[in-house]
């Protein structure tokens, strides 16, 4: 069936959408936002049944980084602050630039009244939810818009993506709320782009709206693309009425929001403007690698989305870019074969079938999210937020279609069966984001050889109280010790703990190898110096502190705890 042969066009008679000059849709009482608001509700209240579970989350991995760790968040002056500092402070170096998370966990933090030694984490994951609750009734409105139908595949579609297991992940993790924020901004901005024909100043909304969602996370930067294929595959609209002045000139206008995003973060970072990954630029990573890495992330994400098993809350650990690495495998090669049949199909069928534009949004959505510009292939459960809405189109009108080919009740089972699956598998899914040692140990379940994840299970561990759990990190980090090429972190914390155990001649062993092994992290450093000049004190050696604790202090200038034992030597 053609995408713009659509089962409801109202039982007046109404035809739903007509093009205006400039070729946009013109709305018509049945499709404006009042009257599909049950079908926003519905949604809507699908997504906080599924992700409830997500308010019990615990503080998991970078959540402790922002809501312990970083004195930002503590100050509403960070609202806009944010927008001139990188995402982490610089305890974490990396290349990210997402002010607008940044500003929106400081308001949570004053509104929820988190003081820095209990920070109300039950606020951060509600808002979460309440996020994934109003993208799931974009992604109604916006499917709404396009396809001209309130009912069957939008609705399908918006619920799907409201309870579907990957999006735990951005719930569950209140770090995960760059992907929920760039999706409620981006999502606003095409419904408001949609609509623009019927009030030129939404335009200008929509304008603004994506490049809010910028400074969220940049995993929404083909929309606007992905808005003008649905202009042609559902609306009629020629692709040479798109490249005609009026409307090339308003899709153009989000060349100015990205120019300002892209210089906000050179004047942030300084030079390329593009993010790296662990000091990796496109360029050096072989043709080849970036390749079969490609593949393999579109063939691991894909199949997620249709069977949402073996998730896990960390990167996946790519082989593809590490030294040695296997030659192709097949799920590198059928990645690539999905790439390229969806981009294709989707090519052709855009004006001739349904199937057409989801495949194509997909793959536009997937370009941003995966990095393959510039930098390669890397990929979380996540990075599919947004891209999924699209897959789930697709089912939804595979959905639809068994109910008009089957009848009523056998037709709505398989649909029914999904609804009744999908939010127990996310209830399920939200129970491994409740503590670091629960979310490490599935982490390694998918990727047993991911030695960041092992070192932070023993770091996990260590922190319980329960004997039997330290004298587990403890092995842990010691077969890590023997095995990592640079185990800098892991030498620090089982200094730390022999340490703390009084095994004073071990511990001062580990933490002077983990002061050679951590020049390149200054708050490590610090950390591990003063460790170390506590050690010598203990042992009796306080003359060999000083320089420790002048160079700790040189390091991290407010670690306190060293300065106020350099007082007590003087």
């Amino acid at each position: 069936m053609p995408p713009h042969e659509g089962h409801d066009h109202g039982p007046d008679g109404d035809e739903g959408f007509g093009p205006d000059a400039d070729g946009l849709p013109v709305h018509s009482r049945l499709i404006r936002p009042g009257a599909v608001a049950t079908g926003c509700g519905i949604a809507a209240l699908f997504a906080i049944v599924a992700q409830f579970r997500s308010i019990f989350a615990g503080l998991i991995w970078d959540d402790r980084v922002f809501l312990t760790d970083d004195p930002r968040v503590r100050s509403l002056s960070s609202v806009w602050r944010s927008f001139g500092e990188a995402f982490f402070t610089p305890d974490h170096p990396t290349e990210m630039y997402r002010p607008l998370v940044n500003a929106s966990l400081a308001i949570d933090w004053f509104v929820s009244g988190s003081t820095p030694g209990a920070p109300a984490s039950g606020w951060f994951h509600f808002v979460n939810v309440l996020l994934h609750a109003a993208n799931s009734a974009l992604v109604y409105l916006l499917f709404v818009n396009l396809t001209k139908r309130k009912l069957g595949a939008p609705l399908i579609a918006a619920v799907l993506f409201a309870v579907h297991p990957l999006a735990v992940e951005p719930t569950a993790w209140i770090v995960g709320r760059c992907d929920l924020l760039a999706a409620l901004c981006g999502l606003t901005s095409s419904v408001l782009l949609l609509r623009s024909s019927a009030n030129r100043r939404l335009l200008w909304w929509a304008v603004a709206a994506w490049g809010l969602g910028l400074f969220a996370k940049a995993s929404i930067a083909t929309l606007p693309v992905v808005v003008a294929a649905g202009l042609m595959a559902y609306h009629e609209v020629e692709p040479k009425r798109l490249l005609g002045a009026r409307l090339r000139n308003r899709f153009l206008l989000f060349a100015v929001p990205a120019a300002v995003w892209v210089g906000a973060r050179v004047a942030v970072f300084g030079g390329w403007p593009f993010p790296q990954a662990g000091g990796r630029v496109w360029h050096d990573v072989a043709l080849g690698d970036a390749i079969q890495g490609v593949g393999r992330a579109v063939f691991v994400q894909t199949a997620h989305v249709f069977l949402p098993v073996g998730l896990s809350g960390d990167y996946a650990a790519d082989v593809a870019f590490t030294p040695g690495a296997a030659p192709w495998d097949l799920s590198s090669v059928l990645g690539l074969a999905i790439l390229a049949g969806m981009t294709i199909g989707g090519i052709r069928l855009l004006r001739r079938h349904s199937a057409g534009f989801p495949m194509l949004a997909y793959v536009l959505t997937l370009i941003p999210v995966l990095q393959i510009v510039p930098i390669g292939a890397i990929f979380a459960d996540r990075f599919q937020y947004v891209p999924m809405m699209f897959l789930l189109l697709l089912v939804a009108e595979g959905l639809e279609s068994l109910y008009y080919r089957w009848g009523a009740l056998r037709g709505l089972a398989p649909t029914l069966l999904v609804f009744a699956a999908l939010p127990v598998m996310s209830h399920l899914r939200a129970k491994v984001w409740r503590d670091d040692v629960t979310f490490q140990r599935d982490v390694l379940v998918s990727y047993p050889h991911a030695s960041d994840s092992r070192y932070r299970l023993a770091l996990a561990l260590s922190g319980t109280g329960r004997a039997e759990d330290r004298v587990e990190a403890t092995g842990m980090l010691r077969a890590e010790i023997e095995t990592s090429p640079r185990p800098d972190d892991e030498l620090a914390l089982l200094g730390a703990l022999l340490l703390e155990d009084g095994d004073l001649a071990a511990a001062e062993s580990m933490l002077r190898r983990a002061v050679e092994a951590a020049g390149g992290k200054p708050r490590l450093g610090a950390q591990t110096r003063y460790n170390l000049a506590v050690c010598l004190k203990r042992a009796g050696r306080a003359d060999e502190c000083r320089p420790l604790l002048e160079e700790a202090l040189r390091r991290a200038p407010d670690l306190t705890a060293a300065r106020a034992l350099l007082d007590s030597l003087r």
